[in-house]
C-alpha cells in the first residue's frame, strides 16, 4: 500500500458470516473474506473506491447542497403558508358571529349577533 502512495495499512480478518467482503475503518482495510482469491480482488476492490473517493466526493458535496437549498425553499413556503393560514383565521375570526347564551327557565337558548 505504501508503494502505491495509499496511506492505509490491511488486515484480514476472515468472517465467513459478514455482510461485506471489506471496508475500509479507521484508516485501515479490513478483509472479511478466507479464500486468497476472494481477499485479492476485495482488496483490489478497496483501492479503487478508495482512489475515487475524490470524485464521488464531489457529486455527495453537489447532492447535499442541493438537499440544503430545497430544505431552505421548503422552509420559506412553508411559513408563509402558515402566515396565510394564520391571516385567514384571523379574518374568519373578525367576521363569525358572536354566538351567547342566556338562560330561558331551564334550557339555554343561542342567540346569534352578526358583527359589522
Amino acid at each position: 500500500m505504501k508503494r502505491l502512495g495509499i496511506p492505509l495499512d490491511v488486515e484480514h480478518v476472515p468472517n465467513p458470516h459478514s455482510p461485506r467482503h471489506a471496508e475500509i475503518k479507521d484508516g485501515i482495510v479490513l478483509i472479511y473474506d478466507t479464500s486468497e482469491a476472494e481477499c485479492w480482488n476485495s482488496l483490489l476492490h478497496e483501492i479503487i473506491e478508495w482512489r475515487l473517493r475524490p470524485v464521488l466526493k464531489l457529486y455527495r458535496d453537489a447532492i447535499n447542497s442541493l438537499i440544503s437549498l430545497l430544505e431552505q425553499c421548503a422552509y420559506t413556503e412553508k411559513e408563509k403558508a402558515l402566515a396565510e393560514i394564520l391571516n385567514d383565521f384571523q379574518v374568519w375570526r373578525s367576521q363569525a358571529p358572536q354566538i351567547s347564551t342566556k338562560k330561558k327557565g331551564r334550557e339555554l337558548i343561542n342567540v346569534t349577533k352578526k358583527s359589522r
